[in-house]
């Protein structure tokens, strides 16, 4: 049976969102079990110092990247010839990027890096670019 690209049937994304929402709650409870208020992580508040959110956030895309790979080796696309390449390229670049930022830059540089990087994202997600 094929699915339409871009549909999930009530079959599949029901039992997903409960089993994210139970992971949400179960969170939410450790979280508070675990932390007083005022240790709560300020990264989503922006109060975090930049070089922080960088070393969090790295791990991320890292884990973000290879799932989206996965999923798509799992659905039986290929990789095109280009991928090693790329992947390399991408590979030496997040160390020199990790060495940078971690020893090398200073916090303002950083600051205008994500922020370029985060405006260039919000112009290809809206499509203007």
């Amino acid at each position: 049976m094929h699915i339409p690209d871009g549909y999930l049937g009530p079959q599949t994304y029901v039992p997903a969102i409960a089993v994210t929402a139970a992971m949400w709650s179960a969170g939410a409870a450790r979280l508070k079990r675990v932390l007083r208020l005022r240790q709560v992580p300020l990264l989503a508040l922006g109060a975090a110092p930049v070089k922080q959110i960088a070393a969090v956030t790295a791990p991320f895309i890292l884990v973000n990247s290879l799932a989206g790979l996965a999923g798509g080796l799992i659905a039986g696309r290929a990789l095109p010839p280009v991928s090693l390449p790329v992947i390399t390229a991408a590979v030496l670049g997040g160390a020199i990027g990790a060495h940078l930022g971690a020893v090398r830059l200073p916090v303002r540089a950083l600051q205008l890096l994500m922020g370029a990087v985060l405006a260039i994202a919000s112009v290809k997600l809206f499509g203007l670019m």
